[in-house]
C-alpha cells in the first residue's frame, strides 16, 4: 500500500508470512529501533524507516513494547518520531513518551476482557535520559506501583520487560530476582521479556506465566553472534 512505503522500504515481505500466526485477539511486538523519516542507520545507534510501523499493522500487530536499549539512540527526536509513526498508523505503543501527561498503560478491550500493557528497559546503553519520563527504565517499585494503577483499568495486566544478557539462553541472576519480586504482586498477571536475542525458557513464577525472552521476530543480526539469533517465538 502507499501508506507502507515511506523511504522507499516496505517491509510487508518481512512480516507477511507472520500474519497467519497473528490470529490472537491481540498481537503485540516489542520494536527495539527508532522508526524515522531519516535515512536507516546501524549499530550502535539504530534508526529504521517509519514505514515499517505500516508493515505491522497491516500483519495483524495491534501494539508495541518499545521500551529498550536503544529507545533513545536518537534523543527525544527520536522519540517523538517513533510515537508519531505509530500512532499514524494506528499502531498502540507503551514504553516511551512524548510528555509527562502520556498514559505509561496500553489498553486494549477485546471479547469483554480487558488487557493493560506496560513496558520498561533496563539500559538505555549509556545514553542519559534528558527527562525522566523519555523511557520508562527498569525499577522494581516504580513498576509495582505503574501495575496497581493499571489494575484499576483492566482485567490483566501484562509487562513487557527490555532486560537479560545477550546471547544467553538462560535467565540471568538479575533476571530471575526481578521476575521473583514483580509475579509476587497481585497486580501483575504475566511477563515478556526481551533483549538477549535468543529464546530463553517460559516458567510460572509464583504461579505467574514468564517469557524470559522470544529471540528475535526480525532481524539482521548474523548468527556468528550466536547460532540461535534467527530463532523466536510468538
Amino acid at each position: 500500500s502507499k501508506a507502507n512505503t515511506g523511504n522507499g522500504y516496505n517491509f510487508d515481505a518481512n512480516l507477511n508470512k507472520v500474519a497467519l500466526a497473528t490470529g490472537a485477539n491481540i498481537n503485540i511486538c516489542h520494536l527495539e529501533t527508532v522508526l524515522s523519516k531519516q535515512e536507516p542507520s546501524t549499530y550502535p545507534r539504530f534508526r529504521t524507516p517509519e514505514s515499517l510501523g505500516g508493515a505491522l499493522r497491516i500483519n495483524g500487530f495491534h501494539g508495541c513494547s518499545l521500551a529498550s536499549n536503544h529507545g533513545i539512540d536518537y534523543g527525544y527526536e527520536g522519540i517523538v518520531s517513533t510515537i508519531d509513526a505509530l500512532d499514524r498508523y494506528g499502531v498502540r505503543h507503551v514504553g516511551t513518551r512524548k510528555s509527562p501527561f502520556s498514559s505509561k498503560v496500553a489498553v486494549y478491550n477485546t471479547d469483554g476482557i480487558t488487557t493493560a500493557h506496560l513496558s520498561y528497559t533496563f539500559s538505555t546503553n549509556g545514553i542519559a535520559l534528558a527527562k525522566p519520563w523519555h523511557v520508562n527504565m527498569l525499577d522494581t517499585r516504580t513498576i509495582l506501583e505503574d501495575s496497581k494503577a493499571a489494575k484499576k483499568l483492566a482485567d490483566i495486566v501484562v509487562v513487557s520487560l527490555h532486560f537479560g544478557t545477550e546471547y544467553l539462553q538462560t535467565p540471568d541472576s538479575y533476571q530471575i530476582s526481578v521476575v521473583r519480586v514483580l509475579t509476587k504482586s497481585p497486580y501483575i498477571d504475566a511477563i515478556v521479556g526481551h533483549h538477549a536475542h535468543v529464546v530463553q525458557p517460559f516458567a510460572l513464577v509464583n504461579d505467574k506465566p514468564v517469557f524470559y525472552g522470544l529471540g528475535n521476530l526480525l532481524s539482521a543480526q548474523e548468527q556468528r553472534y550466536s547460532p540461535t539469533g534467527n530463532m523466536g517465538v510468538m
